[in-house]
């Protein structure tokens, strides 16, 4: 939906000191994955692009996710070798178990961010990304709570984005606004 975006704008950042690669570069790959994200259409060619470049699986998992193309999203996030130094893959793990309906290995990993979280920062976002798939508003919205008082970048996409749609009714996701 075009109107969803209407009066705003993009920007991706690539840190100075970035490690350069030969052939398409990392800044392609995350405008395509983002373009991919943000029309739910999955753009597999990304991953080709740069197939040891996590954000693209990521991206691509989402899109697949949003699509309900759960087993595939899967192989997506287990792709980036996520583990307790690299949590971002493991989050999308949890949150795509949970939509499945495999909330006991959904909670489990959940369980195990937590554990991670104590000496590795996970942005609050991610975890309240994981509660929300096991479809527990009220965690989902004290983590996005915090997200927002980390100034996490998601909360910038808080307004349109429809990942976070069961919480619209809410007073308090309202509020985050």
């Amino acid at each position: 939906d075009p109107e969803r975006f209407e009066g705003r704008e993009f920007h991706v950042h690539v840190p100075a000191g970035a490690i350069p690669k030969d052939g398409p570069s990392a800044g392609i790959t995350m405008v395509t994955a983002l373009a991919s994200l943000l029309s739910a259409r999955p753009v597999r060619h990304t991953v080709a692009m740069e197939p040891t470049f996590a954000m693209s699986r990521f991206r691509l998992g989402l899109a697949l996710e949003e699509q309900r193309q759960y087993e595939e999203a899967l192989e997506q996030f287990e792709a980036m070798r996520p583990g307790a130094s690299e949590p971002l893959g493991l989050t999308a793990i949890a949150r795509t178990l949970a939509l499945m309906g495999r909330q006991t290995e959904s909670r489990a990993l959940l369980a195990q961010l937590h554990e991670i979280a104590r000496t590795t920062y996970i942005p609050s976002a991610m975890i309240a990304d994981v509660y929300l798939g096991l479809s527990e508003k009220e965690a989902a919205l004290q983590w996005l709570t915090r997200a927002v008082e980390e100034r996490a970048l998601v909360a910038m996409w808080l307004p349109w984005d429809r990942h976070w749609e069961p919480l619209r009714g809410d007073h308090r996701f309202v509020e985050l606004l």
